[in-house]
């Protein structure tokens, strides 16, 4: 469909910063003008297996990404027959968001209702019922999102004891610009075109980063475990696959076969685990500051270090750690996520943060970067998952689990070869993948632009 922005000659001021110029035969009006309801949800009780069990939208169910409810995993819940007709969703009904959210992602999103099996709501969302001969649900869609991703609606959120609230009343008391019926039907279609095309681009970049990202847990197995030998060149490096007759059987089922010439041993003979505070409690009492790294700050391969405390507010009740020391998650799912990374550039060259980390202290520091990369190894990991401990969400790597892992121990020369590789390999690959995701970001701010300018008028719909 082809478009074209109008001149300043067509357009009038429509007296709201966030709106701007409309076209001069659109009207301005309160958002609840053309609002017939708004019901928030049930979440009823636990599936019986009878004939009020039914379907119910959750906020999980919302895609932000092309404002619709998806139902690929829908909860059941049980919900008398009678009751459920005053939550039943029809097609095209919108969900608002009333309870839940976070700073990224504040409450206030809404998704279209796109299915014709019958299902309710929940509890923490409401729906809004459009009077149809003002509004179209798929055009106020695309001008909700607007409204949502300039953040206009933020002066309808409250928040309590970490919870955001969404007050209808603010949300739908300010004014927006509105075409006539035939023009909304046109700018939907428009847009539906349109951000399906920016949303096929858009995954196929995400694709990209996933691929690159398995090829980076491929390539550390392969080479951490010998597989591949490291072969230095005039161009750099280059990997050789090991022949049958240069392997022996490690006795690690994990680890598979593994070089001839390479030793096998355990996290606890090259490093010590969570090392004793002893040495860093003469400094109590004497101002001393250390960097505090809470979990969110540890990343694959980084550490934020911009907070700092006193030694005396943080040594008892957190993990210690000193520059050169690999600090690992040990918690789902930060543990899964790969948060690890080797301490540098601490202030004073000590650190201590959360609880869930570990702290492993290599006793010869040629060793740190080859444990470092073998701790992120693929089939290690699996096995390590699988041998958490604990409930729920708060599942724990086992510190014996840890310490007793083995790991391949090829001679340093050797060591250096695949760790300088996996350095240059992993920065190459780094950089791909933020030019990607600096790519993706630029198509989402298209694509919100798009939105903007479509619902707001600044650009018509020709055909």
């Amino acid at each position: 469909m082809r478009y074209r922005y109008r001149n300043n000659e067509e357009m009038k001021d429509s007296g709201e910063e966030w709106i701007g110029l409309i076209p001069i035969n659109w009207n301005v009006l309160m958002f609840k003008r053309i609002v017939e309801s708004v019901k928030n949800g049930v979440w009823g009780d636990e599936p019986q297996n009878n004939q009020d069990d039914i379907p119910c939208i959750r906020i999980l169910n919302f895609n932000r990404n092309k404002m619709e409810i998806v139902i690929d995993d829908l909860t059941t819940r049980n919900i008398p027959l009678i009751k459920q007709r005053d939550y039943l969703l029809k097609r095209g009904d919108l969900l608002i968001e009333k309870s839940g959210g976070g700073d990224k992602n504040p409450v206030g999103f809404v998704a279209i209702y796109n299915h014709n099996i019958p299902a309710v709501y929940a509890n923490f969302m409401a729906k809004i019922s459009l009077r149809d001969e003002i509004a179209k649900s798929k055009f106020v869609k695309y001008m909700c999102a607007t409204i949502y991703n300039k953040r206009i609606h933020l002066d309808s959120v409250n928040q309590t004891t970490g919870i955001q609230n969404l007050a209808s009343d603010v949300y739908f008391k300010r004014n927006i610009a509105i075409p006539g019926i035939i023009e909304q039907k046109k700018i939907a279609k428009f847009l539906d075109e349109k951000t399906a095309q920016f949303d096929s681009i858009i995954s196929k970049k995400q694709e990209l980063i996933q691929k690159l990202e398995e090829a980076k847990k491929s390539l550390i197995s392969e080479v951490v475990t010998g597989k591949v030998k490291v072969v230095k060149t005039s161009e750099g490096y280059e990997l050789i696959e090991r022949k049958r007759e240069e392997m022996k059987d490690s006795g690690v089922e994990w680890l598979g076969d593994v070089p001839k010439e390479w030793d096998i041993k355990k996290v606890k003979h090259i490093a010590v685990l969570n090392p004793t505070k002893a040495k860093v409690r003469k400094y109590i009492d004497k101002e001393f500051e250390v960097s505090f790294i809470p979990m969110d700050s540890v990343r694959l391969g980084s550490i934020n270090i911009e907070q700092n405390k006193r030694i005396d507010d943080v040594i008892d009740g957190y993990t210690y750690f000193e520059n050169n020391d690999i600090i690992m998650a040990k918690v789902t799912p930060c543990f899964e996520n790969r948060n690890i990374a080797i301490a540098e550039n601490l202030k004073n060259g000590i650190g201590f943060g959360s609880t869930e980390l570990n702290a492993i202290r290599c006793f010869n520091k040629k060793d740190i970067p080859f444990l470092f990369y073998n701790l992120q190894e693929e089939n290690f990991m699996k096995i390590a998952t699988y041998e958490m401990t604990g409930a729920g969400g708060l599942k724990r790597v086992p510190s014996s689990f840890l310490l007793n892992a083995q790991f391949t121990h090829p001679k340093i020369d050797e060591k250096i070869k695949i760790v300088e590789y996996l350095n240059d390999k992993m920065l190459e690959i780094a950089k791909v993948i933020k030019k990607t995701k600096d790519q993706i970001k630029v198509l989402k701010e298209a694509k919100q632009s798009l939105i903007s300018e479509a619902v707001t008028g600044k650009i018509e719909i020709l055909d």
